[in-house]
C-alpha cells in the first residue's frame, strides 16, 4: 500500500501546474498508462524534458511510433517540441535546438544554468555571443569568476576569461591590463551596434560606421553639411564649405 501511494505522490507532483490528470500523458518512466499518439508523447515531451529520467523514454517512444522528427543541437526551430531536448533557444544565432550540458559544450557555446520553468533550473548550451560581447557597466554584471567589462571598439562589453580555455573561432586571447588575459573580437568589434540615436551609425561590427554624435540622428558619417556650427559629417571638420558671415 506504501508503494502504491508513493507512486501516486510522485505523479502529482510532476503534473502539478500542467495539464489535467485526464490529459496527462504517460510512459513507464513516468509510472502512467502506456501512450500510443503522437500528440500525447509529444506533450510528455515538452514536460519532461531535457532535465528529467523520463526523457530519454519518452524520446525512444516518439520515434518508435514514427512522430515528426525532432531536431537536434543547433539545428533551428520554432517551438520546444521541435527540439530533442525539448528547448529552442532565442539566440543570437536566431531559433535553435539547445542541449543539457556539464562543461562539455562546442567551441562557441558556453554551459549556463537556465530558468526554464518555475524551480527548475537546467545547464543548458549557449552559443558564446549571447553571453559575450554584450554591453555592459561592470565586471559583476559578466558572470563568471575571471571575466571582464572590457572596452571593445568605443563601448564595454563582457568578455571571457580565456586563462584555461581557448577561444571561439573569431576570438583570440588576449592581455586585457596587467594581470588578465580574455577573449577578444579578431575584427576589433563585437556584433551588433550600440546605436543610440537610431541612424544606423554607432559602435559595433553590425553598424553602418562609428558615429560621432549618437544623440543626433542628422550627425553621421553620410550627413549633410550645413553652416550651423556643428560636424555634420562626422569629418573632423565643422562648416566646410560655408562662407564666413561678416
Amino acid at each position: 500500500m506504501e508503494t502504491f501511494m508513493l507512486r501516486w505522490v510522485v505523479i502529482f507532483a510532476l503534473l502539478a501546474g500542467c495539464e489535467p490528470a485526464d490529459r496527462a500523458v504517460g510512459s513507464t518512466a513516468l509510472g502512467l498508462a502506456q501512450e500510443s499518439s503522437c500528440a500525447g508523447l509529444q506533450r510528455a515531451h515538452v514536460r519532461v524534458c531535457p532535465d528529467t529520467p523520463a526523457c530519454p523514454t519518452v524520446i525512444a517512444r516518439l520515434r518508435e511510433h514514427r512522430c515528426p522528427e525532432l531536431s537536434a543541437f543547433g539545428e533551428g526551430c520554432a517551438e520546444d517540441g521541435d527540439c530533442e531536448s525539448a528547448v529552442c533557444l532565442q539566440s543570437a544565432l536566431g531559433a535553435v535546438c539547445t542541449k543539457p550540458c556539464a562543461q562539455d559544450c562546442p567551441p562557441d557555446w558556453v554551459c549556463r544554468a537556465v530558468e526554464i520553468g518555475p524551480r527548475r533550473l537546467v545547464s543548458l548550451c549557449i552559443p558564446f555571443r549571447d553571453v559575450y560581447c554584450v554591453p555592459c557597466v561592470s565586471d559583476d554584471s559578466c558572470g563568471e569568476p575571471g571575466d571582464r567589462c572590457t572596452p571593445i571598439g568605443g563601448a564595454s562589453y563582457c568578455t571571457r576569461d580565456c586563462t584555461s580555455e581557448p577561444c571561439p573561432l573569431e576570438f583570440e586571447c588576449a592581455e586585457v591590463g596587467p594581470t588578465f588575459r580574455q577573449c577578444i573580437p579578431v575584427s576589433g568589434n563585437c556584433p551588433g551596434c550600440i546605436d543610440r540615436d537610431q541612424d544606423d551609425y554607432g559602435i559595433g561590427a553590425d553598424c553602418l560606421g562609428l558615429d560621432c554624435d549618437d544623440s543626433d540622428p542628422s550627425i553621421r558619417p553620410d550627413g549633410t553639411e550645413s553652416c550651423n556650427g556643428r560636424d555634420d559629417n562626422c569629418d573632423g571638420t565643422v562648416d566646410e564649405g560655408c562662407t564666413p558671415s561678416r
